[in-house]
This record gives C-alpha cells, sequence and structure tokens, in this order.
C-alpha cells in the first residue's frame, strides 16, 4: 500500500519517541515513499519536538534513505551514477560519510556478513556495493575517497574480493594510471582466489585503455595458459566475456588480423 511521504515521517517520529529504530527501519525500506532531509524541518516545526527526539528523527532519517539504497543495488547505482555526471563530489563524500558511520553502528540495521542478515539487521553491504562505490570515487578522480575506502575495508575486517579488485584495476586503467594498476595487480596475485576471470579482463581492459595493447594481450595469453592448465578456475560463460573484451579492443584500434587469429582460436579453445 502507498504511503505518502509526510505520513512515513509522522511514522518515523513516532518510533523515535519510542526509541525503536529497528521499527523504523522496516517501515521506511518496504515503503515507496521518499523523505527529503532538507524539508523534514520545516514539516516537524508544528510538533514542538525535543532536542534529542529530533536529533534521532534526523539520525533515521538519514540512516532510512541510506538502506533504502542499500537494499534496492539498482537504485544505488543509478544514485552513484548521477554523482557521476552532476560531479557532486561533496554529496558523494557525504554519502560515503554517513555510510561509515552506519556500518560502524552495530544497532544500524546493515551489516557487512550474509550470515548476519536478520529482522532487525535486514539490510546487507555487499562486495558489489563496496565496488560500486570504489568505481565510483575513482571516476570521479577522488583517489583520496577511493584509498579511504581501501583502508576502511581492512579496518572493518572485510576481505577485497574479486569485483572490488577489479573495479579498483578498471578505475585505474579508466584514469591511464596503468603504473598503479600494475602495482596493484602485484599486490592482488599474492591473494590467489582474487586472480579470476573477472580481475584478468579488468587488468587486459586497463592496459588497452592505457595505451598497451602488447602487454594487455601477453596478459591475456597468461589468462589462456592458467585457464588451460586448471591454475585458474573459470566458468565458460565468464572466459568468453575476456575473449570478447580482447576481440573489442583489438577492432577498436583497427587490428583486425590479430582479432581474426583470437576468433579462430576462441573457435577451436571453447
Amino acid at each position: 500500500r502507498y504511503i505518502r511521504g509526510e505520513v512515513l515521517l509522522f511514522a518515523i517520529v513516532a518510533y523515535a519517541m519510542k526509541d525503536s529504530f529497528s521499527d523504523a527501519l522496516r517501515l521506511g525500506i518496504k515503503t515507496p515513499a521518499m523523505i527529503h532531509i532538507p524539508s523534514f524541518e520545516e514539516a516537524l516545526s508544528p510538533a514542538h519536538l525535543k532536542p534529542p527526539v529530533y536529533e534521532r528523527v534526523s539520525t533515521y532519517l538519514r540512516r532510512i534513505r541510506l538502506a533504502k539504497l542499500l537494499a534496492r543495488p539498482q537504485a544505488l547505482q543509478r544514485h552513484l551514477n548521477n554523482l557521476v555526471r552532476s560531479r557532486a563530489n561533496k554529496q558523494l563524500e557525504r554519502l560515503y560519510s554517513d555510510l561509515m558511520t552506519t556500518l560502524r553502528d552495530p544497532q544500524s540495521g546493515v551489516v557487512l556478513d550474509a550470515s548476519a542478515v536478520s529482522q532487525d539487521s535486514p539490510i546487507l553491504f555487499s562486495e558489489t556495493a563496496w565496488s560500486a562505490f570504489l568505481a565510483t570515487f575513482l571516476q570521479c578522480r577522488q583517489l583520496n575517497l577511493a584509498e579511504s575506502l581501501w583502508d576502511d575495508m581492512e579496518k572493518l575486517g572485510v576481505k577485497h574480493g574479486p569485483d572490488v579488485w577489479a573495479a579498483l584495476l578498471e578505475g585505474y586503467g579508466g584514469l591511464r594510471l596503468i603504473d598503479q594498476a600494475r602495482a596493484a595487480w602485484s599486490v592482488m596475485i599474492k591473494q590467489r582466489d582474487a586472480r579470476t576471470a573477472v580481475t584478468y579482463k579488468a587488468m587486459i581492459i586497463a592496459e588497452f585503455r592505457s595505451g598497451h595493447p602488447d602487454e594487455a594481450l601477453k596478459r591475456f595469453d597468461e589468462f589462456k595458459e592458467y585457464v588451460a592448465k586448471g591454475k585458474l578456475s573459470a566458468e565458460q560463460t565468464e572466459t568468453v566475456f575476456v575473449y570478447n573484451t580482447v576481440l573489442s579492443w583489438l577492432l577498436k584500434l583497427s587490428q583486425s588480423a590479430t582479432a581474426d587469429a583470437v576468433r579462430e582460436k576462441q573457435a577451436m579453445e571453447l
């Protein structure tokens, strides 16, 4: 059932008076209504809330808005893309600050491990979400935020998985920071389970984007060799994505002869 933003706001106020964030969170994430935080002061002015309750409502609203985004990965990605397009770096920085405050609070309703999801903590901040934020920071050239995210993951005990490494490698490649991408790759390969088709694809793209097609093809040959020897587990669909990435870049660079050779080998090997 549709609930208007004003109704949702006053329901959250009622829960804040009871100091029951979990109830407010469950209501907030299951309703499509959104509350614009800058306008809630005007809406609440007749209620004459006491300062502690008012501050609690403000905190509830920020966290519920964030939780609604995290609960809908596509909505989160759209929001991050909009921030990139509008170059809203300050807004992006505030969003990340709110996120870190939320993740450090065990009562926030957002958890980092799927096994910790519960009725009171229904939102999982997954590896995909970490990689989305990292990719966004690099697209905006906010290297300081990217470094902070990397450090924050370690402080929170979150492992840097393949999707996060791929976001880092592709981000560096997009900025033509190939030395940083190669240095990251050297660190990454020490994690055996981080070297996957996804990370090989990202490193190959970084080399191509940075104007090093020969290095990209060397990395591609290494990938094929590792798969053939069983040193790298990769589903056929993932392997096809790597091949198609190489073919796309070769054609973009007008290296049709090399592309034809890759296509022929693809037909034989897959």
